[in-house]
């Protein structure tokens, strides 16, 4: 396996909202979205750089996380390339840049190595910093460092996340919605304290997220039985997000629980052919 460490300098931590994938209105601070400034600009050619798993680095105020990329066996530097962002769970957190790899997309890619077909980036959480910045700092920054290095096509950039993973994720988009061609999110509701300025439905945050990417393509999965996030508040977001976007797509196992939605989700061959068929703005 060749190894490349790459360091990126990133912007100032946002606000903690402690360990725990419900944020409270005491230690969230909310966010105003400024205007969708993305990414610096890709060089124009790209060396033929690792393949296979590639280790890296984000550093910057003070922290230093690390994450993984995958590079498909048969990736060519002068072909654009569809990418794949992955948050892991609270679970998954430290500092091994290995547990990340162990749920959710992690054991799919590593089942497929030879004909995986996007570049997939796994970003690590760190246990001595809470959930919140984490994800908001670790994910994007790896994200652009693979822009960087690697020949990503800018309209087939894909967003998915596990529980806390996703539930972040969604202030991402809220962030950034011209980035992601199409978001996953299992297991997951929408932090209002993230992004209003109080605590909002499920359908009107679904509604406020919806309207800011309209095109954006987006399948929802939760499981019935879960006892961590009521599934009434998947079906909330659902039945919200199809007033914008009527092809918006949802799916609730019956029998599944908290942890184990993502099993059947990221073995749906289904999933994989819709994902990448999405593009940036179609």
């Amino acid at each position: 396996m060749f190894v490349r460490t790459w360091i990126v300098g990133v912007a100032a931590l946002v606000a903690s909202c402690g360990d725990s994938g419900a944020p409270t209105s005491s230690n969230v601070t909310p966010v105003t979205p400024p205007p969708d400034t993305t990414t610096p600009t890709p060089p124009t050619t790209f060396p033929a750089g690792p393949k296979g798993w590639v280790q890296g680095k984000v550093s910057g105020d003070g922290l230093t996380n690390v994450y993984q990329v995958f590079i498909p066996a048969n990736y060519d530097p002068k072909v654009k390339w569809p990418v794949i962002l992955f948050q892991h769970d609270g679970t998954s957190r430290g500092s091994d840049n290995q547990k990340q790899l162990l749920i959710g997309l992690g054991p799919v890619v590593k089942a497929q190595e030879a004909t995986w077909k996007a570049i997939t980036i796994f970003p690590q959480t760190d246990t001595n910093e809470p959930l919140r910045p984490g994800f908001m700092r670790v994910g994007p920054a790896a994200l652009d460092s693979v822009r960087m290095h690697y020949n990503v096509d800018p309209d087939r950039i894909y967003l998915t996340g596990i529980s806390s993973g996703a539930i972040f994720s969604y202030e991402y988009l809220y962030l950034h919605p011209n980035v992601f061609a199409a978001f996953v999110p299992i297991s997951a509701d929408i932090c209002g304290l993230c992004i209003a300025t109080s605590s909002t439905s499920q359908r009107d945050l679904a509604l406020m997220l919806a309207n800011r990417m309209p095109k954006m393509g987006y399948w929802q999965w939760h499981g019935l039985t879960d006892s961590v996030i009521p599934v009434q508040d998947a079906r909330d977001i659902n039945a919200a997000w199809k007033t914008v976007n009527p092809l918006v797509k949802y799916t609730e196992e019956a029998g599944v629980g908290h942890g184990q939605a993502h099993l059947q989700a990221y073995a749906d061959p289904a999933l994989w052919t819709w994902l990448y068929q999405q593009h940036r703005g179609q």
